[in-house]
């Protein structure tokens, strides 16, 4: 019996830590932050990869499809699939790309641009919205 206890207590502690660990992080996500998190709409855009870059289109028609290449491209990506600021994406592509933030920013701006001149860019001070905002957050309290 006491081998038993031995064998289940190692996959239970390594089950709590990972519970923890989710909890943290769920309560990170509930946090504000300093800078806006850019979120596109992209229930309105189509993302498609090219030849030469990335292609991004409107599902209503909206406007032409625009082709953003080399780091307009990676910007485009970033923002479509990931929620985070402009100067963490300025960041990530200069790492990446390895080269100036300053020369990255313009860059970044253009696709920003282009997001908020066809009205599809939304920002927020919460990295996930939907869960700060939801009906759970606006119950009467009862006294």
């Amino acid at each position: 019996m006491e081998h038993f206890k031995t064998k289940m207590l190692l996959p239970s502690i390594a089950l709590i830590i990972a519970f923890l660990c989710c909890a943290i992080g769920v309560q990170a996500h509930n946090e504000t932050v300093e800078e806006d998190i850019i979120i596109v709409a992209r229930n309105y855009v189509s993302v498609e990869l090219s030849e030469t870059g990335v292609v991004m289109g409107s599902k209503k028609g909206r406007f032409e499809p625009a082709e953003f290449k080399g780091v307009e491209g990676t910007t485009v990506l970033l923002f479509m699939y990931n929620r985070i600021s402009r100067d963490k994406c300025v960041r990530l592509v200069s790492r990446l790309y390895e080269m100036d933030p300053a020369e990255i920013e313009p860059r970044v701006d253009h696709v920003l641009g282009f997001l908020k001149d066809n009205k599809l860019l939304l920002t927020s001070k919460y990295p996930n919205p939907s869960r700060n905002f939801g009906m759970n957050k606006f119950k009467i309290e009862e006294k």
